[in-house]
């Protein structure tokens, strides 16, 4: 439970920063002057645009949905022929398929969601001072992917995924 709230806390802030991010992002924009004023005029009703949805009560609305059907998503629990087999923490282990799903833009309840067991664990590799375990991503894709958990020298651990390999795969 309290990875679910850490995880909804951070979700929040990182929502919140990104709406910051993009009216920051609007006003410097104003600041600089563009060649034509047609494009500016565009500039302009855009950010003006951008702002007001990002203040809309259709915004927060979307943003609160996504919250439930993440909090929803992390009452499942999944299961996969790898867990409790790679040495991290069962908190990572179950982190790691809702991590790519947000990042694949899905929810656990999509049809053909990527699922924990679509997940082959690889195993772990040393690389510098840190450790990483990597997964092979079976989505289907032509060209692997990977998942993979990075644990640094001060135990930090921080997730990804990408086609960067195991040394094992290059």
């Amino acid at each position: 439970m309290q990875l679910h709230a850490t995880i909804t806390t951070s979700i929040s802030k990182i929502l919140t920063a990104l709406g910051i991010l993009a009216v920051l992002a609007c006003a410097a924009c104003d600041r600089h002057q563009s060649e034509s004023s047609s494009t500016s005029k565009l500039l302009l009703d855009t950010q003006e645009d951008m702002r007001a949805y990002l203040a809309s009560p259709e915004y927060k609305k979307k943003v609160q949905e996504r919250l439930a059907l993440m909090q929803k998503e992390e009452q499942v629990v999944e299961e996969a022929e790898w867990f409790g087999k790679t040495g991290l923490s069962d908190s990572i282990e179950r982190e790691l398929p809702r991590y790519l799903r947000r990042e694949y833009g899905m929810s656990i309840f999509d049809k053909g969601a990527l699922k924990a067991g679509d997940l082959e664990y690889l195993g772990v590799f040393p690389e510098g001072i840190n450790s990483i375990h990597f997964w092979r991503i079976q989505d289907g894709a032509n060209e692997a992917h990977f998942a993979y958990v990075t644990i640094s020298s001060n135990g930090t651990e921080s997730l990804g995924w990408g086609d960067r390999r195991p040394p094992a795969q290059k």
